[in-house]
């Protein structure tokens, strides 16, 4: 399928839930958008929820998105993506998640977004 500007594959689905899995939110968008860019509306659409944390997969990586999110009150942690660092990150967030995830708690969040895409799966 395609635009007049762009050409498309396919549609992704981006989902604001609890940690039970139950759906607070969506975004319904073309597949040639990046899920960085998609955040703010995923994050707005969460406003009437009183979210203080939001946990998201390494595709919304983006100082960006964790700007938006501060900026509405919410805490957004999500693992580094690997294929956004040239080189060693050297921002707070570059040098503190890797190892935050690797603690107890974090390994515990991790999981609590694994089992959210095992059930929508």
């Amino acid at each position: 399928m395609s635009t007049r500007y762009r050409s498309f594959k396919g549609y992704k689905l981006h989902l604001g839930t609890t940690t039970e899995g139950i759906i607070l939110s969506h975004v319904f968008m073309t597949a040639n958008r990046h899920d960085a860019a998609v955040a703010p509306d995923v994050f707005s659409s969460l406003q009437g929820w009183r979210i203080e944390l939001a946990l998201g997969d390494a595709a919304y990586d983006s100082e960006n998105v964790r700007k938006i999110a501060e900026d509405m009150g919410i805490f957004f942690v999500s693992p580094v993506n690997p294929r956004n660092q040239k080189s060693e990150r050297k921002d707070a967030y570059g040098r503190v998640v890797p190892d935050f995830f690797k603690t107890g708690f974090g390994k515990w969040l991790l999981s609590l977004r694994a089992n959210i895409q095992r059930v929508l799966n």
